[in-house]
């Protein structure tokens, strides 16, 4: 028989029980001793990122089901796309929101059955196919938004505008290398 390993309550370097957030220094402190070859401040960071985006993300999608106006996330996308752009190809939503085509496809036929979008041929390219959204989209996108974007400031109000927009310039940056090369067509 096994014996089963002893297990440790781990704490953050203040003696306290880790969490979500604290884990990160843990883990970072941890593997950096036994990996010492690693950039342990970009495993920071890339951790921080990924915890911090999903909590919001988790957070907008609980609103987006009580709320429950806009039938999901994807629709959510789609619907912001067509609101910002106007009609767009299946393909070009695909681009915008990171989605493949298939997904989006998919969630056009559940939104065109809910009667917030239409898809229509293109006049010039019967191949091609338009989305644009309803009136019913437009206004549920519109009454949804203000929710979602108030929700967007309680997250965010910890930071000025200048640290806003210095967050997303880094980020920018960040991205900018990567613009050209397949990552972000990798989905459609």
């Amino acid at each position: 028989m096994t014996e089963q390993p002893s297990l440790t309550q781990h704490k953050d370097a203040q003696g306290q029980d880790l969490d979500f957030w604290s884990f990160i220094d843990f883990a970072v402190s941890r593997i950096s001793r036994d990996i010492p070859t690693i950039d342990a401040e970009t495993m920071r960071l890339v951790m921080g990122l990924r915890r911090a985006t999903d909590t919001m993300f988790y957070d907008l999608h609980v609103l987006l089901t009580k709320d429950g106006t806009i039938s999901s996330t994807g629709a959510m996308r789609i619907l912001l796309i067509l609101f910002a752009a106007g009609p767009c190809r299946v393909q070009d939503i695909a681009n915008y929101a990171g989605m493949s085509r298939a997904a989006v496809s998919a969630l056009c036929d559940t939104m065109e059955k809910q009667g917030v979008i239409r898809r229509t041929p293109s006049e010039t390219d019967r191949r091609i196919v338009i989305v644009e959204s309803t009136d019913a989209g437009r206004a549920a996108f519109e009454v949804f938004f203000q929710k979602h974007n108030a929700r967007e400031r309680q997250w965010l109000d910890v930071l000025s505008a200048d640290e806003k927009r210095t967050l997303f310039s880094l980020l920018d940056k960040v991205m900018e290398p990567h613009r050209s090369d397949d990552t972000f067509s990798k989905k459609s």
